[in-house]
């Protein structure tokens, strides 16, 4: 019997498997990304606003950043509020010194004692969140002081 030689070159029988492979894989890439897209429409949330579509994602985008504006707008807002409450507590020492303290009545401005009382009055009731029953209180104090510094007020003015 003749013997028949053959030869038989691995390297490319795997190259050609590979390639066969390679082909495949590139078929299912294409098909993956056909499948993708599909699923990627699919999932696209929109919103409808009268006869406009808009994004989801560019929609919640600005609520994000108007409610970061709305939130730097309330710190800054509770900022001015706590300053102006500090500035009123600080008159507030500086009227009470003054009623405590022996003080001519030429030295005293009534006109700016009596903004003082109203402006404290409004921040303190701001501050307690008052109850009407509070709120009566308060002012019936208001009434008192300020017809107290109305008569200290003609009383000067009697002096003079």
């Amino acid at each position: 019997m003749d013997s028949v030689k053959v030869e038989v070159d691995l390297k490319e029988i795997h190259l050609a498997k590979l390639s066969e492979k390679e082909g495949e894989a590139e078929a299912k890439a294409v098909d993956l990304n056909c499948e993708l897209d599909k699923v990627s429409f699919k999932l696209e949330p929109t919103i409808v606003v009268g006869t406009k579509v808009k994004d989801n994602t560019s929609y919640l985008c600005q609520t994000i950043q108007n409610l970061t504006v709305e939130a730097k707008e309330a710190k800054v807002a509770e900022a001015v509020a706590l300053n102006q409450i500090n500035d009123l507590s600080r008159r507030e020492n500086t009227v009470a010194s003054l009623f405590n303290s022996e003080i001519s009545l030429s030295q005293f401005d009534f006109n700016s004692l009596s903004r003082l009382v109203d402006k404290k009055v409004v921040a303190v009731m701001a501050q307690k969140h008052v109850t009407k029953s509070w709120e009566e209180e308060t002012l019936s104090k208001l009434q008192v002081a300020n017809r107290e510094i109305e008569g200290k007020r003609f009383n000067y003015q009697a002096l003079l």
